[in-house]
């Protein structure tokens, strides 16, 4: 944060230079002011991103949590394997535009809701075989919910998403049936899988 280093070494020039009477009595005082605002600045501004940073952080902690009641391992192990993996690089990307934000928020939060809808219904132990199958099942809805659809974004956000996902998830069985069927629901919802608008301010 060039700024906050800046900042801080007018500040400490003050403590320096204006503790030695080298400057007037009411630029010192001005001074004062100035220094106090900033560090007051420079601390809401460190504050507001360690908030953002726990945001981020806190969003994916269902998939731990849903780990540790589960407890699946190997090949089965839904959670922390895929959810929780792409739930943290999908958060930390960057250059969004603004239908790529809200496709992005409104994705995570609905692929949560099921799991954690589907996980409810169950009184017995967890299947993870069975949890995981109904995890990727859910993928496509999420991606295509027609309140903020993949089909609608702009080119810039689908390479974006393709760029996030390692090359064997996007070419196994899984990412194979998913790309299938959201190309499908691309054609259901644009008429034409082609045909989507490339508007950053969507």
């Amino acid at each position: 944060m060039p700024a906050a280093r800046e900042l801080c070494g007018c500040i400490a020039w003050y403590a320096k230079c204006g503790s030695q009477k080298v400057i007037s009595a009411p630029l010192r005082r001005r001074l004062a002011t100035v220094s106090v605002l900033g560090a007051v600045a420079v601390l809401a501004c460190a504050s507001a991103q360690a908030g953002a940073i726990r945001a981020r952080t806190s969003a994916c902690h269902l998939y731990t949590e849903l780990d540790r009641r589960c407890g699946c391992g190997g090949t089965e192990n839904y959670f922390l394997s895929y959810g929780q993996r792409y739930c943290e690089r999908v958060l930390h990307a960057t250059g969004w535009s603004p239908a790529g934000l809200r496709w992005r928020d409104h994705t995570l939060s609905c692929l949560k809701n099921e799991l954690a809808r589907e996980l409810g219904r169950s009184t017995r132990s967890c299947d993870c075989a069975r949890i995981r199958t109904f995890a990727f099942d859910s993928h496509v809805h999420c991606y295509t919910l027609k309140s903020s659809s993949v089909c609608a974004l702009p080119l810039s956000d689908v390479r974006k998403i393709y760029q996030i996902i390692d090359t064997a998830d996007l070419i196994g069985p899984s990412g194979v049936k998913q790309m299938l069927g959201v190309a499908l629901s691309c054609v259901w919802q644009n008429g034409n899988a082609g045909a989507r608008p490339d508007d950053p301010a969507r």
